[in-house]
Formats: C-alpha cells, structure tokens, sequence
C-alpha cells in the first residue's frame, strides 16, 4: 500500500492505494483550525506535528509503507498561499523528520500535467482509478493527481 499526500497546515488529505488491485480504498482530510487569524510559529508547529501525526497514523491503519507527497515550491503572489507561505515547508519539515519512505513529487509539474483529471474529479465524473469516488474534496482531488502521476512514471 503506499500513500499519497496533499500536504497543507489547515488542510491534509491522503489516499491510501492498493498497487496490487490499483485501487483507493481509503481517503481522508484532516483540518487543524488556526487559533487565531494569523498562525503565529508555536501555534503552527503545534499544528504542523498534529498533522504528521495524523498522517502516520493513516498509513500505520491502511499498512501503508511509502508516502508519495507534494514538495513545496514557493510560487510568488497570491496563486499559492502567499500570506503565509512558510506553514506548507513547516508540515514537510515534521513528516520528512517522522516517515522513513517519502517520495517527494513536483506540484508544479503534477498539478499541470493532470489539471484536467483534477477537474472531471470536481465535476464528479468518476472512473480514472478504481476508488476514486472517493476523491471528494480538492485536497484529496490533488493526492488523487500525485497518484496518476507516480502511475505515469512506473
């Protein structure tokens, strides 16, 4: 099983797949609210570690032994988060540091490349993996996209 990872501050969704059956048979969003309007850094890391652990613990449930998740790169303006860009590096920083089998994927180029899947996903078109019905938010649409892309390149 591996699982793949949209990795966020506020929002992480993961996707566990079986490459045996080439299925999703499991997707979660975990949210950590801010305490405050601007996270300040104790109460981001506070909620950078709650969301790797989460994340662990999702892939310990689904016998998941790879995690393929999306590396940051920063993007300047408003297209990426760019009020607080710092708390994205923040959540890699405690997963690569806690997960011993991470394979780290460009979002610039996945999320290029399959754009369009990410779309017929959001439109509920389903059918491009088996399981994908499960796919129902855009964190998990874009976990969705890392998959088809480590699919691509096997």
């Amino acid at each position: 099983m591996i699982a793949f990872c949209d990795p966020g501050l506020a929002n992480t969704a993961v996707i566990a797949y079986d490459e045996r059956t080439r299925t999703i048979v499991a997707a979660k969003t975990f949210t950590t609210p801010a305490d405050g309007p601007t996270p300040d850094f104790a109460d981001a890391l506070k909620r950078a570690e709650l969301q790797a652990a989460r994340v662990l613990a999702f892939m310990a449930l689904h016998d998941c032994t790879l995690l393929v998740a999306e590396k940051y790169e920063d993007i300047p303006g408003p297209q990426r988060g760019a009020k607080h860009r710092w708390t994205t590096p923040l959540v890699l920083a405690k997963l690569d540091s806690r997960c011993d089998g991470i394979v780290w994927q460009s979002p610039k180029t996945v999320m290029t490349r399959y754009r369009s899947h990410k779309a017929t996903w959001a439109a509920k078109r389903f059918g491009l993996v088996k399981g994908d019905t499960l796919l129902q938010n855009d964190h998990l649409r874009s976990a969705g996209c890392h998959l088809l892309a480590w699919e691509d390149a096997r």
